[in-house]
């Protein structure tokens, strides 16, 4: 009887094996997905990087739906939109509450930023300038360099538009320098 439950014990632990191997294996072609689209997103590549957007989302949503990576997929499309100005239907992921729980800290600053960069291209300064500053906050507590770069970039442009051009002129210096850094 013992060398049974030796057996089921050994069966057990190379179950747990596999499973935390495809996981890192997920995980990593989730971020190469997501790093694929930000780019193309850069790029100017809208059609490439919606697509990679959406396989994302297929491959986190089968995963586990309303992981962080579901989270990252569906701010990634909202900000093609965004950039695209797609701005006539409904941005439901900036406005949905992301959990409180650490792994979703760099989505909340994300997203804020996102909400921040919505207000920009609708030209509400104010909001922008506002939900600029909150992301940075955010951006600092989930060690988010990339968002508060991006964040101090367009508070710094907010600011310029809004007559305010010292303070902008100062605000993109920074990031400048803070994307020096990192």
């Amino acid at each position: 009887m013992e060398v049974s439950i030796r057996r089921k014990l050994a069966v057990l632990a190379a179950l747990l094996v596999a499973v935390a191997a495809c996981s890192a294996g997920t995980d990593r072609q989730l971020q190469e997905l997501y790093d694929s689209g930000t780019r193309e997103l850069l790029q100017g590549e809208l059609d490439r990087a919606r697509e990679r957007a959406d396989q994302g989302l297929r491959l986190s949503s089968n995963r586990q739906q309303g992981s962080p990576w579901t989270w990252k997929f569906r701010l990634l499309h909202d900000e093609i939109r965004l950039i695209d100005r797609q701005l006539s239907a409904p941005f439901p992921a900036l406005d949905e509450a992301v959990p409180q729980a650490d792994d979703y800290a760099w989505v909340r600053a994300r997203q804020r930023y996102l909400k921040g960069q919505h207000h920009l291209v609708r030209g509400d300064l104010p909001a922008a300038i506002a939900a600029f500053g909150e992301t940075a906050r955010l951006a600092k507590a989930a060690s988010g360099s990339d968002v508060l770069v991006d964040a101090d970039i367009l508070k710094g442009v907010a600011l310029v538009r809004a007559g305010q051009s010292a303070e902008g002129d100062a605000m993109l210096a920074g990031a400048a320098a803070l994307q020096t850094r990192f």
